[in-house]
Order: structure tokens, then sequence, then C-alpha cells
């Protein structure tokens, strides 16, 4: 049966006395509110963390990034090395990316930073690229939005560095001041590597991977990210929790209860009970199959008497 967060709200109600089976007694130290966010806070910051330590493949999730971290059009303006873009898509922190021209399938590297609109290239592009729409290709890429803002760890990068690659090439996962020492670093297309760090995003320190080598073609999909995803918190009443078991969220939201109330004698009573919930838990947890023992031919035939 799969509890859902209301169901296990009035179960922890009922442990403490404050609900009767039909409504919440009202003007108590405890809530139903409050029993909620304890219900969460187990949920996300012990619960999930417990699991995933042994079952990482139990929040196992995927997401994707495109090779390009800008995109825009060039401006009539560009002139020898100057590129120029009609709109504000640099930064100087691309200094050393690759810029592709998406138009006629050309590239070249960006040697300095003007402005938000210019910089320049280490090779002349005349007026060749006027009005062709070009791509910053990325080295390092911000973790979020719709696909990993729920990341808790990267288990596994793999990288596609052109078109007619069919499969990702996985990734080596190296400490970046480890392996970037000197800045001209070297990484060859079959045997890329990533590192960890944080960036800023409109000002939130934000997880992000870094690829070597550095992209050179503007590609769909170019990144493949495995990672462990940390369960959102329940709001509605129907949602249901991602464990193995809702014991452990029943007996330790009871345990917080009784703690807000001072009665620290029944807290400790279902204390024990939550942590050996949480151990039963998983020792009866059959999320990974069991492994077949295949015997071999030549013992398959003695044992039928074959001959």
């Amino acid at each position: 049966m799969a509890y859902t967060f209301a169901e296990i709200k009035n179960r922890v109600g009922q442990n403490i006395k404050y609900y009767d089976g039909s409504a919440w007694l009202t003007t108590r130290d405890v809530t139903e509110t409050d029993v909620g966010d304890f219900i969460n806070e187990i949920y996300t910051e012990d619960l999930f963390i417990y699991v995933q330590s042994r079952y990482p493949e139990f929040y196992r999730n995927r997401a994707t990034a495109d090779s390009w971290i800008a995109t825009g059009t060039v401006n009539a303006t560009s002139a020898g090395t100057t590129l120029v873009a009609t709109t504000s898509i640099f930064n100087n922190s691309m200094i050393g990316l690759n810029v592709f021209n998406g138009t006629d399938n050309e590239s070249a590297k960006i040697a300095a930073y003007t402005s938000a609109s210019t910089v320049t290239l280490d090779t002349s592009i005349g007026d060749t690229w006027d009005g062709d729409t070009i791509y910053v290709l990325g080295q390092e890429f911000a973790i979020g939005g719709a696909d990993a803002a729920d990341i808790y760890e990267i288990e596994d990068v793999g990288i596609k560095f052109n078109s007619t690659a069919q499969y990702y090439t996985r990734c080596e996962n190296r400490d970046e001041t480890d392996f970037l020492q000197y800045g001209d670093e070297l990484a060859i297309e079959s045997k890329p590597f990533f590192y960890q760090t944080t960036t800023s995003v409109i000002g939130v320190p934000t997880t992000t991977i870094g690829v070597l080598p550095k992209f050179r073609e503007k590609l769909s999909k170019a990144i493949k990210m495995t990672y462990t995803a940390r369960p959102a918190e329940m709001s509605g009443d129907s949602d249901v929790p991602r464990v193995p078991s809702v014991l452990p969220l029943i007996y330790g939201a009871t345990m917080r209860a009784y703690e807000k109330m001072q009665d620290y004698e029944s807290a400790q009573h279902w204390q024990s009970r939550y942590e050996l919930s949480r151990v039963r838990m998983l020792a009866q947890f059959k999320f990974k199959s069991k492994s077949k023992i295949r015997v071999k031919s030549r013992i398959s035939d003695l044992h039928k008497r074959y001959i």
C-alpha cells in the first residue's frame, strides 16, 4: 500500500493523539502543518540520504545539455578579427572558447573580450560572417533548469563531440585543481575529462561541470549526465513519498512532534522505533534484482546425463 502525504500526517496525528480519525484538534502545541514539515525534513534530509548511499539507482535520473552556452547574430560592423553581435551574448569568462558559425560551419577562438557584444577572435573573419547565426561553445555548464534542478550527486558524464557519433564517450572524473594547473592542459576527444565546480548564476551559487576538450561543433544533447536526484518535498495531500517504506517517516515525525511538546521520554521511545525501522527498511528492500547463477553447459550436460 502506498501511503499519501495526508495519510502519513494522520498516522502521526493519531500517535500523538491530536487526530481523532476525522479531524485535527486545534489550539495545540503541534499542528498538522508542523507534522507535515517534520515529515518532509526527515524525508529529504535523512531518509533520502540514507537510502541513496546504498541504492543510488533508486533516485537516479538523467539530463542532457547542448554544446553551446550562448547564441546570437553577427552584426554587419564586424571586421577583421573583431566579432560584433547584434545583442549582448559575451562575457569575459568566454576567453578561450570557440565561436561556431552555424551558417558557414566555421569556428574561431575568442582571444580577447571587449564588451558584452564585442570580442576579438584568433583568426580574421572579415565580412563573411555578417548576418550569420553564431554559437559560443561551452566548457563549463551550470546545472539546473527543468532537467537537473534536483541534483544531489553527479554519477557519470558522457559526451558527443561530433554529429556522426552514435554513442556518448564516458568522461573520466578529475579534480579541477589537480588537472588544471597551468591552464594549457590538453585533452583528446577519445579520452575526455569532466570536473565539478561552482559558478554564480544571477548571484546564486550553482553546481557546474566542466568538460575537456572544449567543443568545436554545435551539437544538441552533446552532454548526457547521470545523477542522483533529491526528491521534492511533499505539499499536496495526494503526494506519495519515494521511499521503500513509510514507517520511518511516521515514527520519525512522531518523535519530532513529542520533542516539540517537550515530552522527551516519549520522543526517545519513538526515536528507537524510528532507528529500528530505518535498518529494517533497507534490510527488506528488494530494489535490485537477484543475480541468477548460470550453470556451464558441460556441467549441465553431466547432470542431465547427456552424452
